[in-house]
């Protein structure tokens, strides 16, 4: 006799906020599900920012007469560390004071291994620091953000670029030896020797060939889009001994849309062309693979290629490519001369590509270009989800992939 009914959620970008109706008998019950989704199985979150949002809506909730249900999988380990950053929050408005050692004593006399490890210990401990001491970078996009943004493009600049500077040991904290740590950074498939892929979220290829184990490097690391982790592959323009490896990349990880942010400069010794650009022309950058051009749309701020990439020999459908050029981009420019066309740039990239597949971002050096149009699509897509503007949390967090 108990009847449970949906109502709405909310979705925010590592959590999402579920309204039921319970009813029994004649009596009826509101109820409010808080899902925190970016927790991994074996683990802890990476970066402790994206867990206090969170912890900011559970403050919300008041302590009274009835008891909030907190679960995980086992009930001790992410539930244990939830609860204690929980209590020691509420202890510092209390009292302007946190005991985490004393408080994970008492909840762990209640129930065994909560926090049952130091990894979810120390997170505990970065998420307090980034709740109480961290400063709130978010401009409410109302009515006074346009004077908002002046004050801090005017006087804060710099002491919001100290900010992610100095708190960059926090998000390094949190990192664990990743199994790509031991990899080998192969030198000459880079572009720029101080420009290379962290060893947490470096993209890895299939050998190929099998026997040669270097021919799995690709300068190209994972980014976080906003409401989507490792949403972007950012990468560098291939150089004419990586084309192979580029497309490779494609392929594996089944990537339908490309952007490319600098103009490629065939004088400049390491570019070259990576794509057919003319209807009906042909490339293998593989013997596996051929690229075919069968689209061209050109526009004041962009060229669009559709490609059609054939795995040859294999009974497999082709795979349909859109990719969106950049125009006007030098790649000696830290931005666009007009940032009108990073706007359209993005909006295009929305119109044309699926909401949850993998995107490639490609400029010269892999960093500069993609790095702003990354930090850029975060802050956007955040105005759209809570009306809330934070350049400096979109750059930390796009840093977390490549600095």
């Amino acid at each position: 006799n108990i009847k449970v009914k949906y109502v709405s959620v909310d979705v925010m970008a590592n959590y999402e906020i579920r309204h039921f109706n319970v009813s029994c008998d004649d009596q009826e019950r509101k109820i409010q599900q808080l899902h925190f989704l970016t927790w991994p199985d074996h683990g802890v979150p990476l970066y402790a920012e994206s867990l206090s949002p969170f912890l900011k809506k559970m403050l919300t909730i008041p302590h009274g007469k009835v008891p909030v249900v907190v679960h995980c999988s086992a009930g001790v380990g992410r539930t244990g560390s939830l609860i204690l950053c929980d209590i020691c929050l509420r202890m510092a408005a209390r009292e302007r004071k946190i005991d985490a050692f004393y408080y994970l004593d008492m909840i762990r006399e209640q129930r065994v291994n909560m926090v049952d490890n130091v990894e979810q210990y120390k997170l505990v401990h970065l998420v307090l620091l980034q709740c109480l001491v961290a400063p709130d970078t978010g401009i409410l996009c109302n009515e006074s953000m346009e004077k908002n943004i002046e004050i801090i493009t005017s006087t804060k600049i710099e002491e919001e670029m100290n900010y992610l500077d100095e708190s960059a040991w926090q998000d390094e904290a949190m990192r664990t030896t990743s199994i790509n740590a031991d990899l080998p950074i192969i030198h000459n498939k880079n572009r720029f020797s101080n420009i290379l892929p962290d060893s947490t979220t470096r993209v890895c290829l299939t050998p190929y060939p099998s026997s040669d184990p270097s021919s799995s490097y690709i300068n190209a690391v994972c980014v976080d889009a906003f409401t989507m982790p490792s949403k972007f592959i950012v990468t560098q323009n291939p150089l004419s001994s990586t084309v192979g490896d580029f497309w490779r990349l494609i392929e594996e990880k089944e990537i339908t849309m490309i952007i490319c942010l600098n103009d490629l400069d065939l004088q400049e010794k390491t570019t070259c062309k990576f794509y057919p650009t003319s209807n009906g022309h042909s490339m293998k950058p593989v013997p596996y693979l051929e690229i075919t051009c069968n689209r061209r749309e050109v526009s004041p701020h962009f060229k669009v290629y559709g490609v059609t990439m054939n795995r040859v020999g294999c009974k497999i459908d082709d795979e349909h490519i859109t990719i969106l050029h950049f125009n006007n981009w030098n790649s000696n420019t830290l931005h666009p001369e007009k940032s009108i066309n990073l706007l359209m740039a993005y909006e295009e990239m929305n119109r044309l590509g699926r909401t949850s597949d993998t995107i490639a971002i490609t400029c010269h050096d892999g960093a500069t270009a993609c790095g702003l149009y990354v930090a850029m699509c975060f802050v956007i897509d955040k105005i759209k989800m809570e009306q809330i503007c934070d350049v400096c949390l979109a750059v930390r967090t796009v840093r977390h992939g490549r600095k």
